[in-house]
């Protein structure tokens, strides 16, 4: 399943309230990701007629990929510059924090800090065990959505995480 964010305003009845933006340089990319969820999941992504709270889709290409986190007040920008990651940025609206940020992460990750941006260390801090709630019976996910690949954030492309119960095994995003 996931982590959830405590702090994220969750959406009644799960409905995700967007507009569409065919002139997005990835909007195809972007239904078929929208479609995944409607098809495989409870949530539902709906077009926005009148909802005062929804997403709308950005390729703002000087900042990188983002969303909310959980339902905006009003409108909330989903910023998709790159064409991978977007089933990512919309878990991010339905309220999931990274699944390398759960405090039990520890147990299952290793961080190469020598081959990661400095300015990046934010996205990769553990969060406190009251800011998020996931299912106990849920173990760390390696697969999620919300995980970062094995080299994010890395300089000249190195390793910045190895998975402690396999250091040899290797993860990324082929994901769109």
């Amino acid at each position: 399943m996931g982590a959830f964010s405590k702090n994220a305003k969750l959406w009644p009845n799960a409905i995700i309230y967007y507009v569409p933006n065919p002139k997005h340089e990835f909007w195809n990319l972007i239904k078929e990701s929208i479609k995944q969820y409607n098809e495989k999941t409870v949530i539902r992504f709906v077009e926005r007629t009148n909802e005062p709270n929804y997403i709308y889709f950005t390729c703002d290409k000087s900042r990188t990929n983002y969303a909310p986190l959980g339902m905006p007040n009003g409108a909330g920008a989903v910023n998709i510059k790159h064409n991978v990651r977007i089933t990512h940025e919309l878990a991010h609206v339905i309220g999931m924090i990274h699944e390398h940020q759960r405090n039990d992460r520890d147990s299952f990750i290793e961080f190469c800090r020598e081959n990661m941006d400095q300015n990046e260390f934010a996205e990769f801090g553990i969060l406190k065990q009251e800011s998020f709630i996931y299912e106990t019976a849920t173990p760390f996910d390696l697969a999620s959505v919300t995980q970062y690949w094995d080299s994010a954030s890395s300089t000249l492309r190195k390793i910045t995480m190895k998975y402690k119960l396999n250091p040899k095994v290797r993860w990324g995003s082929t994901e769109k």
